[in-house]
């Protein structure tokens, strides 16, 4: 749960619990990397990172989580997943994890009524935001 002491995850929990943004209307998360396999597969791997971020930045329930999972070279360990995720109050967030792409990629885009930004932790700064329609 390293990512809840981010200042620009921290800085959007804020604008969340200020309103700033509306209505959350969905989110979308892609962590991916080439590589570094583990025995637990890359939902226990990488997906803790995604989940406490939503459940710090949403703070309701999870109400209902389905996932699919794909093995391609490592039998009986998955290197691909996808988890689509249910929170009360309606909001969704897809969650794609890989350790099958051919480059690092750390983001979570977040479309809500009055805003949508997109927040990557490997970018300097942490996050972007955009009005809708610019």
């Amino acid at each position: 749960h390293t990512f809840l002491y981010s200042p620009s995850v921290n800085a959007v929990r804020d604008l969340i619990q200020e309103d700033e943004l509306g209505e959350i209307y969905f989110i979308t998360s892609s962590r991916m990397n080439l590589g570094l396999y583990q025995q637990d597969g890359v939902v226990l791997d990488l997906a803790p990172h995604d989940l406490s971020i939503l459940l710090h930045w949403l703070d309701r329930p999870l109400l209902e989580v389905s996932a699919t999972g794909r093995t391609v070279f490592q039998e009986g360990v998955h290197e691909t997943a996808f988890l689509t995720l249910r929170f009360d109050g309606g909001t969704q967030a897809n969650v794609q994890l890989s350790w099958l792409a051919p480059r690092k990629l750390r983001q979570m885009v977040v479309l809500c009524t009055k805003r949508m930004f997109q927040y990557e932790d490997t970018a300097a700064g942490g996050w972007d935001m955009y009005l809708h329609g610019e």
